[in-house]
């Protein structure tokens, strides 16, 4: 997201006026955020996704339920990973579709599924290279594609030589993804060119021209990933109020990891602002704000964590229901105490929103 001058302007003079917290540190904060947040994500989600390619390749020299079991268990850990460091949704993840070469997704209108589905009907040898495959669509390469083949129509083929064909197009799949958390993992590499434009700001700098932009790309990745949570990823299967509920809309609703993805979505926002050290944005006596954001995070994180098992189950329950509303309330809540009370006790509002792309 970047402000138009106008508002820069607007938010520079307020706080100049306002002075804020004459002690706030912004390259500590992108420091902390960068060697808190970004590179560990990063490196957990190349260790997991090397894991999944190594049991995948597993699967495929060796079928059987247990090496099927092995490789689901490394996908779920790989989507775990990868919920952390989606979140950062700025710099080279946003370069050569890598975004959405990992995860496509939503998918309104099922083209990722249809193309998946025709590939593995037509045995289409070309989705089984890894360097062919990706060329394709970014729907057939990604973590979408690679639980279809685990979880999907037919997958218990995979215990089996009739899976072979399956198996090796989850294993291109795999490999894909891999290879793209270690461009991510070398690109983010310590003191590198991706490092030095994230703490230093410039006309040309791809992040942020000016300290003003360096702080709103840190408060905002928080609040879009927020609205993502609660917009994309539970408002696209959960309907509170007219109880319109689409369970096969939910993110990896096949393979049961839609309620663990969203518990760290929000993990990972919380170390977003821990390890950025934000809050020492806020003067001394607003430091009440950072207390009540940390509270919205630590019950919605611990409610998230307890929803972990199937959508159609979870929307069955209505002790459930009422949990993942309450989950997506305080949500709500913590994109407000962003937006608005954080925003104007650290200075930077100034007649302008971040929530909903404002």
């Amino acid at each position: 997201m970047r402000l138009n001058r106008a508002a820069l302007t607007a938010i520079a003079l307020f706080i100049s006026a306002n002075a804020a917290n004459a002690a706030f540190d912004l390259d500590a904060v992108m420091l902390g955020m960068a060697d808190g947040f970004v590179r560990p994500a990063y490196a957990s989600f190349a260790e997991k996704a090397g894991a999944m390619e190594t049991a995948m390749d597993a699967l495929c020299a060796a079928p059987s339920a247990t090496t099927v079991d092995a490789a689901r268990a490394a996908f779920s850990q790989t989507v775990t990973a990868w919920a952390s460091a989606e979140m950062l949704r700025s710099g080279p993840v946003m370069e050569n579709n890598r975004l959405e070469r990992i995860l496509f997704y939503p998918d309104r209108k099922g083209t990722g599924l249809k193309q998946v589905q025709a590939a593995l009907a037509a045995t289409d040898a070309t989705v089984t290279d890894a360097s062919a495959l990706a060329k394709k669509s970014v729907a057939m390469q990604g973590l979408g594609a690679l639980e279809f083949v685990l979880t999907g129509a037919d997958a218990d083929q995979l215990a089996t030589v009739d899976g072979s064909f399956r198996c090796r197009y989850g294993l291109a799949v795999s490999q894909n993804i891999h290879a793209l958390s270690g461009e991510l993992v070398g690109a983010w590499v310590k003191n590198g060119d991706v490092d030095k434009a994230w703490n230093s700001h410039g006309m040309d700098n791809p992040f942020a021209q000016n300290d003003r932009e360096a702080l709103n790309l840190v408060l905002g990745t928080i609040i879009h990933g927020l609205e993502l949570v609660r917009d994309v990823r539970i408002g696209a299967f959960f309907d509170e109020k007219d109880g319109k509920d689409k369970p096969k809309s939910a993110l990896y609703w096949r393979s049961q990891n839609t309620m663990r993805s969203v518990a760290e979505n929000l993990v990972a926002l919380e170390r977003i602002f821990e390890k950025s050290g934000l809050d020492s944005a806020l003067p001394e006596d607003e430091a009440y704000v950072a207390q009540s954001i940390r509270f919205d995070f630590r019950v919605a994180i611990d409610a998230a964590k307890t929803l972990d098992f199937p959508v159609e189950k979870l929307l069955s329950d209505e002790k459930a229901r009422k949990k993942l509303a309450f989950v997506h309330a305080i949500v709500s809540d913590l994109i407000h105490r962003f937006d608005q009370d954080f925003a104007i006790a650290s200075g930077l509002a100034a007649g302008f929103s971040f929530a909903d792309g404002d």
